[in-house]
């Protein structure tokens, strides 16, 4: 149950027809108000201005002529799917308790003294319970799945470290182990620069066939965090081309810090080198 300032507070958008007059707002006239989504469920491809429909609601289970149509809205949570919603004047749907939108310019906690004695002037026994804030009523619907999210980047924050710790003392041995071909290449004339080129490109190539292994692995899994996501897609370009790229570089620096700590060697080092 709403009236016409209710959807000027909340900013949502009328699409078509009009809201409540000042008169609807007092006295029962049998009017409702639907959103997008019941429109083009209920009566897909009619114009719903002027239709008259029932909607199963307590008191309000007869006919009512939509006199306009409003955007969409997610009452219950950013993470569920639009519902179909009705909006009806006050006298048509009344009761026992009650909800006042207040739209504010400055801090919203700080008129809520003011207007619990408005509404105490108005009535000395009305009880008033709690007053929240739409930021907090944000944030506590969300705060589940920002739990898990904050929990996953941590996991995945961990993962990468030790992917990348697991990647370069992977290729520091293996580089390591080289050192005595290293120095049979530079004692027959390779220059540093020829033998840092070989073993990076080498490198290069193992990671990436772990990058693409990878990113075969990670597409089949979506699916398993679907249910965590909101307004982005379990298959996101730029996280995967982040993740991707990260994995990648870690895996040139792997490969360039052991393979030039490599050709610093003396040749003669690195041949006698076991």
């Amino acid at each position: 149950m709403t009236d016409r300032n209710y959807f000027q507070a909340m900013q949502i958008p009328l699409k078509r027809g009009r809201l409540f007059t000042e008169q609807e707002a007092k006295e029962e006239r049998r009017v409702v108000i639907v959103n997008e989504t019941f429109a083009q469920k209920n009566l897909p491809g009619q114009d719903p201005l002027g239709k008259r429909v029932t909607i199963g609601m307590k008191d309000v289970d007869v006919p009512t002529e939509i006199i306009g149509v409003v955007g969409d809205t997610k009452h219950l949570g950013l993470d569920t799917e639009t519902e179909p919603m009705a909006y009806w004047p006050q006298p048509e749907l009344v009761y026992s308790g009650m909800t006042f939108v207040i739209r504010t310019q400055g801090e919203p906690t700080s008129i809520a003294p003011a207007a619990r004695n408005v509404i105490r002037t108005l009535d000395p026994e009305q009880p008033i319970g709690e007053v929240s804030t739409m930021e907090g009523l944000l944030a506590k619907s969300i705060a589940r799945s920002r739990f898990n999210t904050i929990l996953l980047a941590i996991f995945s924050l961990v993962a990468m470290v030790m992917a990348a710790v697991g990647i370069y003392g992977v290729m520091s041995y293996s580089v390591q182990q080289r050192t005595h071909e290293i120095g049979l290449r530079m004692a027959l004339g390779a220059q540093q620069s020829d033998v840092l080129r070989l073993i990076v490109k080498q490198g290069v190539i193992l990671g990436l066939i772990g990058v693409a292994a990878g990113l075969l692995a990670a597409f089949g899994l979506t699916r398993l965090i679907v249910s965590l996501l909101f307004e982005v897609p379990a298959t996101d370009a730029r996280t995967f081309a982040a993740v991707a790229g990260g994995l990648f570089l870690i895996t040139l620096i792997a490969c360039y810090i052991p393979a030039r700590r490599a050709t610093k060697v003396d040749p003669l080092v690195a041949l006698r080198y076991e």
